[in-house]
């Protein structure tokens, strides 16, 4: 398959990235959003070490990171383009948020 393919899928390069973004989103999202919280102090268990890493040590991660960082910074990226990557970043602060709470047992 040909970039041209691909291009014409999603109708801009930048559209291409920001799917890049989104699966990436969906990816931590699923995993936040589904952590079970276990161990008796902040620092125990898989909100720690297992979630986090699970994550963050997978090629993909740098690779979403970059682009993310790319799209936000490139002057040419559209606004449309940036509302979506910053609700993204949002969304990832709210559910870590959320995740460390429970992980301290208390509620938001």
């Amino acid at each position: 398959m040909t970039f041209g393919v691909i291009q014409h899928h999603f109708g801009s390069y930048e559209a291409v990235l920001l799917a890049v973004v989104e699966r990436a989103f969906a990816g931590l999202s699923l995993m936040l959003e589904n952590a079970t919280v276990t161990g008796h102090r902040p620092g125990e268990g898989p909100v720690h070490r297992d979630i986090v890493w699970a994550y963050y040590e997978r090629p993909q991660y740098l690779s979403y990171i970059e682009i993310s960082l790319n799209l936000s910074r490139d002057p040419d990226t559209s606004e449309q383009t940036l509302r979506s990557v910053h609700a993204i970043d949002e969304e990832i602060e709210r559910l870590w948020h959320g995740l460390m709470l429970r992980s301290l047992d208390r509620r938001p």
